[in-house]
């Protein structure tokens, strides 16, 4: 696995949002979903590419990444 540099990882603009919204996308060859994300007044309604995270749990069910409660939508990881 390649890795890339602090430098190339600071150029990407990642926000945190939350889920407000998921439907089941019935296209897809696999089960997959069509998130509505809230990311807060700072970055406005419009269309963009998302990247949830998660990973399984003991059960082998899906358990989505999560940030602390008092981080507000909108917010940039760093």
């Amino acid at each position: 696995m390649s890795t890339i540099s602090r430098d190339d990882f600071a150029r990407v603009d990642i926000r945190l949002g939350t889920i407000v919204e998921a439907a089941p996308l019935a296209e897809a060859r696999k089960p997959a979903f069509r998130p509505v994300v809230d990311f807060g007044p700072a970055i406005g309604p419009f269309m963009s590419e998302v990247l949830v995270l998660g990973c399984p749990d003991a059960d082998g069910e899906v358990c989505l990444v999560t940030v602390d409660p008092a981080a507000p939508n909108g917010d940039k990881l760093f």
